[in-house]
């Protein structure tokens, strides 16, 4: 079956007798090559003749004469966040339009494994590499010694790889979130999040810090609920934090899953959002939307950040000239979770506890 379909398949020498041409300038129009002086005309009946004869081009056996495998090597942090995944599906397809295929490597945000990643990639013949996700300075001297370009979808302003990076500002959508809630009369917030290896070095933890230092509270650390998972967070350590923080009016969540977490939570205790507690996530994924009352979120841009990668592989792989944004900006999506700082009393109303 399978030597019967290689039989059957369509190659140039076919179309060539087919249109009365010789095999090169077949493959000239065919392989779109610079170097063909066939008029508009007769490209025009060449590529209608492939199209009606079923052409396909022969990728490994152009990999093989030019050394590209038009293969784009893909490292991810984790498959099974929204985010993450919609970053990998723009990367494929918008590859896909020039022409290049995808491999996936998700390596739990773990320097090792990333490491091993794009070995493997390498040793696959991808003709680059694009890190979708935290690096850390101390990875640099490995991945500059990688005979492979490696593209970098970065967060943290620090430019690592430089002329190969698209950063993805925080800064801009969480300083609208803050300021938002701040003419909103909210002047206390809480911050709510994962604990994870480097949590200082994440922009929302460090914006959220500098904000609050910048707005005259001295502690904001001491205003964090961190845990390792959002499953972890339960309703007596948000009423901890209301009895022991009850200037508290708003939360600030590290994601959109952890501040929907905080809602469940805040109406499972007779907690009333936006009225008592405005939340803030972070990633604007599809359930912020759809949500009652709909989430209030920092909207990531995965789309236009796998567009400019994009052109930038595409500049060096391609000699394309495409101009690059390098910087992109978050934005506020406001919806009903944000509202006016509370000026009433809160009572508690956790089973087991006094109502005050």
């Amino acid at each position: 079956m399978q030597g019967e379909k290689l039989q059957n398949r369509v190659t140039i020498q076919d179309i060539a007798r087919e249109v009365d041409m010789s095999i090169a300038t077949v493959s000239a129009v065919l392989g779109n090559k610079s170097h063909c002086y066939a008029s508009e005309k007769t490209k025009t009946m060449i590529r209608e003749k492939a199209r009606e004869m079923g052409y396909r081009p022969n990728l490994l056996a152009r990999s093989l004469k030019n050394g590209r495998t038009h293969t784009i090597g893909l490292v991810s942090s984790a498959i099974q966040n929204e985010i993450n995944a919609n970053e990998v599906v723009c990367l494929t397809n918008g590859l896909l339009a020039y022409g290049y295929t995808t491999q996936v490597i998700y390596d739990r945000g773990e320097t090792i494994l990333r490491k091993k990643a794009c070995e493997t990639l390498i040793d696959h013949g991808c003709d680059a590499i694009v890190i979708y996700g935290h690096l850390f300075e101390e990875e640099l001297p490995v991945i500059r010694r990688f005979p492979t370009p490696v593209y970098h979808i970065d967060m943290t302003a620090e430019h690592l790889l430089p002329g190969r990076t698209i950063y993805i500002n925080y800064k801009t959508g969480i300083m609208e979130a803050m300021e938002c809630l701040n003419a909103l009369g909210h002047e206390n917030f809480y911050f709510i999040g994962g604990r994870w290896t480097g949590i200082q070095q994440d922009p929302r933890y460090r914006l959220f810090c500098n904000y609050c230092r910048k707005t005259g509270v001295s502690d904001p650390e001491n205003r964090m609920l961190l845990t390792r998972s959002f499953k972890e967070l339960n309703a007596d350590q948000i009423e901890n934090i209301i009895e022991h923080h009850p200037d508290v009016t708003a939360f600030i969540a590290t994601n959109d899953i952890w501040a929907l977490r905080v809602m469940q939570i805040l109406h499972e205790t007779g907690r009333k959002v936006p009225d008592d507690f405005s939340v803030v996530g972070f990633d604007d994924i599809t359930a912020s939307e759809v949500c009652i009352p709909s989430l209030s979120s920092i909207r990531q841009p995965v789309k236009e950040a796998a567009e400019e990668v994009i052109k930038m592989l595409m500049n060096e792989l391609e000699g394309k000239n495409f101009p690059v944004q390098n910087e992109i900006p978050c934005r506020l999506v406001k919806r009903d979770s944000i509202g006016k700082a509370r000026t009433h009393q809160l009572k508690f109303t956790i089973k087991g506890k006094k109502q005050k």
